[in-house]
């Protein structure tokens, strides 16, 4: 998605950008000078995982407790949702729990779109988190503009907003000064762009185009023949395997 954005409406401040994914998970990508920084692993952006300094009892993914992640993903936003539905705090999130069973994050967003207090004062403190979590990232890569993608990031001003004003209460006003903090206009087309780049990018590098040009097709290649039949094989396997029985499930269904 970071990759999507470089080659799509940021413009040229996107050569020095912070991407911002927020969805049912929160990760981060990192561009310098047009390029994208991708870590000793590859791993670099994982700022779902940094701790907000907030009391919780939610666990993490990663085995902690009060990570971003947690406490200001779609998926936290949805379970906080769903616990004030059920315990009488939101009534229009009450409601759409009894219309469709459940509560998403996009119920939410509705709701504070609507002026609802708790779906709007959910949305604040979220973006509040997001921010507060950026402002060392913005202070220590001054980036030109940051950009927030993904399903959470389109759920109206109410968290942009508070992304806004932590940032630029937390972080030094000569990094602030001429920094944008925008919704992403390509949305999930931001995604399917970067992997068309990722991939192009990837075939055409001299040493992969050495071992293909020759051959005339990238299909060629002795180490995508290879493991495509292993992935065949696997498959293959995999199939004649009977399916793991269900723990718990009564005998004749088993």
């Amino acid at each position: 998605m970071t990759i999507g954005e470089l080659e799509g409406d940021s413009g040229q401040a996107a050569a020095d950008m912070l991407f911002l994914k927020l969805d049912r998970s929160i990760s981060a990508g990192v561009t310098s000078a047009g390029r994208l920084h991708r870590g000793a692993l590859g791993l670099a952006g994982m700022i779902g995982h940094a701790p907000t300094g907030e009391t919780s009892e939610i666990v993490c993914h990663c085995g902690a407790r009060g990570c971003l992640e947690a406490l200001a993903s779609g998926d936290a936003v949805a379970r906080e949702g769903a616990a004030a539905a059920q315990e009488g705090r939101s009534r229009y999130l009450a409601d759409m729990l009894a219309l469709q069973n459940e509560v998403t994050a996009d119920d939410v967003a509705h709701g504070a779109q609507l002026g609802d207090a708790f779906c709007t004062e959910l949305l604040s403190r979220c973006g509040r988190l997001v921010g507060q979590s950026l402002a060392p990232l913005v202070n220590l890569l001054n980036p030109a503009i940051l950009v927030l993608g993904g399903a959470l990031a389109q759920s109206g001003d109410t968290l942009l907003a508070a992304v806004r004003e932590a940032i630029y209460r937390q972080s030094h006003p000569l990094v602030t000064r001429d920094l944008r903090i925008v919704r992403s206009r390509m949305g999930n087309s931001a995604g399917l762009v970067g992997a068309a780049r990722v991939v192009a990018d990837e075939m055409f590098a001299p040493a992969m185009l050495r071992e293909w040009i020759g051959l005339g097709s990238p299909r060629k290649r002795v180490a995508f023949l290879d493991f495509l039949e292993t992935t065949k094989a696997r498959r293959r396997k995999a199939a004649r395997e009977p399916a793991p029985p269900v723990i718990g499930a009564p005998p004749n269904l088993r």
